[in-house]
């Protein structure tokens, strides 16, 4: 599998139409989320795609730093929901559907969501999407990190846990036109249609990662599946289940 190719990608979504409307693009930069927040500032429209193939400045869920090397997609969109901010949270859960539907697409197996953000192939992270809202100025910003060939020299607390495209798409496959159809797939689920922000729940819970039990915001069970506000439904014991709206997934074994 070669590489990405940044300005091809470009040339693949212009081809393919759809809602994304612009694609600023950097060799290296701090932070997509931060480039797409002040173009969101300065009047850009939902559609408006930052993409780079490393940032030094990345992070992840609750400020945590990311990890972005080269050798990866990192990007972010401007969305401008019509609907509520209390309904944005569910951006996440939708992008995560919507490129775990398009990884597989591309040939890739064993592909799951771990709730609320991550994706996984083969039990390990291929990707994280994070969503932060701006609901003062009017916007959200959906970020994208995806493993596309990793530097095998990883750092330790990474390297066990992380994998990468190039391990698990077929050897014809090209990385470029898959990372042009994730972010596509992406932009058409998450920008605003006729319907608004809608969450299919049976197909969000397809892809849950169910392998193991695991615990969140204090509760343990199975996960069972996806609501149509983007809740973790998990089993606990006793034959109930319980809705989880945030928090933190681990597994039940390490606690």
């Amino acid at each position: 599998m070669e590489a990405l190719d940044l300005g091809r990608l470009c040339t693949c979504l212009a081809e393919a139409g759809g809602r994304i409307q612009r694609i600023v693009v950097f060799g290296t930069v701090g932070s997509t989320q931060d480039e797409a927040a002040s173009l969101a500032r300065a009047g850009a429209p939902a559609g408006t795609l930052v993409v780079a193939a490393a940032q030094t400045a990345g992070r992840g869920r609750v400020g945590r730093s990311w990890h972005s090397p080269s050798g990866g997609m990192y990007a972010s969109l401007v969305l401008r929901p019509a609907e509520p901010p209390s309904r944005w949270p569910v951006l996440a859960v939708m992008a995560g559907t919507a490129l775990a539907e398009a990884l597989s697409g591309s040939g890739v197996l064993a592909v799951t969501v771990k709730w609320p953000n991550d994706v996984l192939v083969g039990g390990r992270k291929v990707a994280g999407l994070l969503a932060e809202s701006h609901a003062e100025d009017g916007f959200a910003v959906l970020g994208l990190g995806l493993n596309v060939l990793l530097d095998r020299d990883l750092p330790p607390g990474i390297r066990d846990i992380a994998t990468d495209l190039g391990s698990h798409v077929p050897a014809t496959a090209d990385a470029t036109e898959v990372c042009a159809g994730a972010l596509a797939a992406i932009a058409a689920a998450c920008i605003d249609g006729s319907t608004g922000l809608v969450l299919d729940p049976l197909r969000a819970s397809r892809w849950l990662d169910r392998s193991r039990e695991v615990a969140v915001a204090g509760v343990r069970g199975w996960p069972a599946g996806i609501t149509a506000e983007g809740e973790l439904v998990l089993d606990v014991p006793g034959g109930t289940s319980v809705r989880i709206s945030m928090g933190e997934v681990s597994d039940a074994r390490g606690d």
